[in-house]
C-alpha cells in the first residue's frame, strides 16, 4: 500500500492497492489498523464491486422520410441516462427497466433531407462510459 489516511471521524481511506490482476465482481477487503505504539484495532471488513467493463449500448440503424424521427436503442444498463446527439444537438433520455431507450426529435429541430450520424453515450455506476455512433 502506498497511502493510508484516517480522518478526524475515524474514516479510513486507502490508496495504492493494485487490483488489476483480479477479475471484475465483488471484492472483500479486510483491514486491521495498528497505531504507532503497536496497539492493534478491531478487524474490519468491507465489500466493493470491481467493474472495469464498459456498458453495452446499441443504436438502431434506421432509414426514414420522417423529418422528426424517433431514435431508439438498447443497453445492458436499466434506468440510466443516455445522451443522444443528432446534427450537433444533444437529447437526453433514460433507459427503461429493460435497458430500452428512445428519443423523439422535436418539430423545432426538424431534420432536412440528408444523412445524419447519431451518437449515443451512456455511463454505468462505476464511471465506465460507452459511446456509439
Amino acid at each position: 500500500m502506498e497511502d493510508v489516511k484516517v480522518d478526524e471521524d475515524g474514516n479510513v481511506k486507502v490508496e495504492g492497492i493494485d487490483v488489476s490482476g483480479l477479475e471484475d465482481g465483488e471484492l472483500t477487503l479486510t483491514a486491521t489498523l495498528t497505531d504507532e505504539a503497536g496497539n492493534e484495532g478491531e478487524e474490519k471488513t468491507d465489500r466493493v464491486n470491481k467493474d472495469t467493463g464498459a456498458p453495452d449500448l446499441n443504436v438502431e440503424d434506421k432509414e426514414t422520410n420522417n423529418t422528426t424521427p424517433t431514435i431508439t436503442g438498447t443497453s445492458d444498463q436499466p434506468d440510466r441516462e443516455v445522451t443522444v446527439t443528432v446534427d450537433g444537438k444533444d437529447y437526453t433520455t433514460t433507459t427503461d427497466g429493460n435497458g430500452n431507450w428512445s428519443v423523439d426529435i422535436p418539430e423545432e429541430n426538424e431534420l432536412p433531407e440528408g444523412d445524419y450520424t447519431v451518437e449515443a453515450k451512456i455511463t454505468d455506476d462505476a464511471g465506465n462510459t460507452t459511446c456509439r455512433g
